[in-house]
């Protein structure tokens, strides 16, 4: 996967040559997670909001359509509350102790967080508007490597089970408004992932299956230059 990552890196690279406009792009990750075990369904399926920030390079660029590269760098993940019931021993407290008050329940929060540089290609197709307004749809393929993560994954890694790397695609939409040599624009991705963030298998000697995957989304506002 690794070598895959280093031969995506060099063709994003390799396209400033044929490179015709020049974007970054910033804004906040919408993600959840789907984690499903032995004990929980549902587990750390509240949306959970990041970051990410994004530079790119726009070619080939025609009236209706274009090829765009971007190198990403994302944080996703999910957020989740876990309860803990507590129970007291009456033999710890002397027949002169006042009745304590104590909780019987306690919510623990959890934010599962994921840091991904990601590179993609997307072929663009436009729908302009007069000469300035150019509304788009996108789609392409991506390939993600996790370079952080929190220690809610440790688990899963130990256990040979965590996925470093996620291939997939990236389907996007936009407008973008061309002012002289530059243009403003606002889009939305969405990562639809081929395989799992984590995968392990119920057998009789780790006691239970986990399954781990998400759903992300990106909402970013960019500026491009005309090289």
């Amino acid at each position: 996967m690794k070598k895959v990552f280093f031969i995506i890196a060099w063709l994003f690279l390799s396209s400033l040559t044929f490179a015709q406009t020049l974007k970054l792009q910033v804004g906040p990750s919408i993600s959840k997670l789907s984690w499903k075990d032995n004990f929980s369904q549902d587990r750390y399926d509240e949306q959970l909001v990041g970051f990410a920030t994004s530079i790119g390079l726009d070619y080939l660029e025609k009236k209706h359509f274009n090829l765009s590269t971007g190198m990403v760098f994302l944080t996703k993940g999910g957020k989740g509350e876990q309860v803990i019931n507590i129970t007291q021993n009456p033999e710890d407290f002397s027949p002169l102790d006042p009745i304590p008050v104590i909780p019987t329940r306690l919510l623990l929060s959890h934010k599962p967080r994921l840091t991904y540089i990601s590179i993609n290609t997307v072929f663009e197709y436009k729908f302009p508007i007069k000469e300035k307004w150019s509304p788009f749809l996108g789609a392409g393929p991506r390939f993600d490597y996790v370079i952080a993560k929190s220690e809610h994954f440790n688990e899963l890694e130990n256990a040979d089970a965590f996925n470093s790397a996620s291939v997939g695609i990236l389907l996007a939409g936009g407008v973008k408004y061309q002012l002289s040599d530059l243009h403003l624009g606002i889009r939305c991705d969405h990562y639809l992932n081929f395989n799992d963030i984590a995968d392990k298998p119920e057998t009789a000697q780790n006691g239970g299956f986990t399954k781990v995957g998400d759903q992300t989304f990106i909402l970013a506002l960019s500026l491009g230059c005309k090289l």
